[in-house]
């Protein structure tokens, strides 16, 4: 076989595997999700079969998901405020790394009193987990509302968990432990 020969039989070859692959679908894996409003708050809860499609840093191993309750949501989002309030005079209590120095101490105040200052008008996205440790929590993802008129970069978010690299204050998340009635874990993005 010569070399022109061989090279068309590989180009061939390729043609045919790609032609009969399948083109990739998206699906909605995530559908089921419930929407939670009050009056300082859009959001959406979403069912547990969604949880392994989380991108986020968790701080324990993740035994389980499970899908919180309007109630629920109704509960932390009426918490948080304060939780936050008290996390900007001592950050070390909703944030284990503010503890490490002064220094990220003071970010982390600086950040939460950011996120304080504009919290009505972030969306939320909510899912339940449960670590092998035995805490269950209420995992909230925040992100900016869409802009009248501009287009929302952000279209699936009630279908699809928003992961966000840097950003700054603009995504933030944390976690509610519905037990012990307390925040924990803030995180606002860093900032590139």
């Amino acid at each position: 076989m010569t070399r022109t020969n061989l090279l068309a039989v590989v180009v061939l070859a390729a043609l045919v595997g790609c032609a009969s692959q399948r083109t990739p679908q998206l699906v909605d894996v995530c559908s089921g999700a419930i929407e939670a409003r009050g009056a300082s708050y859009e959001g959406v809860i979403f069912p547990s079969h969604c949880g392994p499609l989380v991108i986020v840093a968790l701080p324990d191993k993740v035994e389980s998901y499970w899908q919180p309750t309007p109630e629920n949501i109704a509960t932390l989002e009426a918490r948080l405020p304060r939780a936050l309030e008290l996390g900007r005079a001592a950050p070390n209590a909703i944030n284990r790394y503010a503890a490490e120095s002064p220094r990220r101490a003071a970010q982390v105040a600086e950040e939460i009193g950011t996120v304080l200052s504009r919290l009505p008008s972030y969306r939320r996205q909510y899912i339940g987990v449960a670590y092998r440790s035995g805490h269950r929590r209420i995992l909230v993802n925040c992100f900016p509302s869409a802009i009248e008129g501009r287009p929302d970069g952000f279209s699936y978010w009630k279908q699809q968990w928003v992961a966000v690299e840097d950003g700054g204050t603009s995504y933030w998340h944390i976690q509610y432990d519905i037990v012990e009635d307390q925040f924990a874990d803030f995180e606002a993005n860093g900032v590139a």
